[in-house]
């Protein structure tokens, strides 16, 4: 069993051995969320950023290595221009609300993505963190932001065949040539919201995957919530091609 149930409660105990070392998330639910309480939407964007710690708290209890998450696709900015301002700013309250606490746990924080259309001072403030926490070891969170894996597809393959004129493109050298942070294979992927599609994040990475999709809004998603999809990761059997 990946989880010994404590008595009280629902509490979930996590087994180390069983944990993935790599965990993708798409965040998806935050605008049902607010209009569920007829709020707007920006309000559900500050409401998930919350949801964050709670999946890095489990994260380092259970042993997982790294977590990437999906804040901003290529695709966000067709958004209206008052919630791409919000989900902007937003990065800005992270870093003072939630930077010391993820650094004072010894997270190594990442931001993959594409630097095209973003703001010069988002870019910097991106630089300033993973400078500061390049040295944490505990756990690495990767905050996927501009990003698209089409897009980071196309990006790799240029960058290798720039660095490597004339020579022939291999699997191994798309892999190797993937963003800062997600040159890794995912272990889990979990979409919340009861969505099930990718909507163009990780195509590489998770070609031998196992997804769990869940109901629960992102907001809502707390730690119980991501121990149950670990859970459920656990169960399976993964083969890789293999009988």
């Amino acid at each position: 069993m990946l989880f010994k149930r404590k008595s009280t409660k629902t509490t979930i105990e996590l087994d180390k051995s069983l944990m993935p070392k790599h965990v993708a998330i798409i965040m998806d639910g935050n605008g049902r969320w607010a209009k569920k309480k007829n709020m707007p939407v920006s309000f559900g964007h500050s409401q998930g950023v919350k949801r964050i710690e709670d999946v890095v708290k489990v994260a380092i209890d259970g042993g997982i290595e790294s977590v990437s998450v999906y804040a901003f696709s290529t695709e966000n900015w067709r958004r209206s221009s008052d919630e791409v301002d919000h989900l902007l700013k937003l990065i800005f309250k992270f870093y003072e609300s939630k930077a010391k606490e993820l650094y004072a746990n010894g997270v190594k924080i990442k931001f993959p993505g594409s630097e095209t259309n973003v703001p010069q001072n988002v870019l910097d403030l991106f630089a300033k963190m993973e400078e500061e926490s390049k040295d944490f070891t505990n756990l690495t969170l990767n905050i996927c932001f501009n990003y698209g894996a089409r897009q980071e597809l196309v990006d790799s393959v240029n960058k290798f065949i720039e660095s490597n004129p004339g020579e022939p493109i291999t699997e191994q050298a798309i892999g190797e040539n993937l963003y800062d942070g997600l040159t890794n294979e995912i272990d889990l992927l979990i979409r919340t919201s009861g969505e099930q599609r990718l909507s163009n994040f990780m195509l590489w990475q998770l070609s031998y995957s196992e997804f769990v999709f869940t109901d629960v809004l992102w907001p809502d998603f707390d730690q119980e919530s991501f121990k149950k999809c670990l859970e459920v990761y656990a169960s399976r059997n993964r083969r890789f091609g293999g009988r």
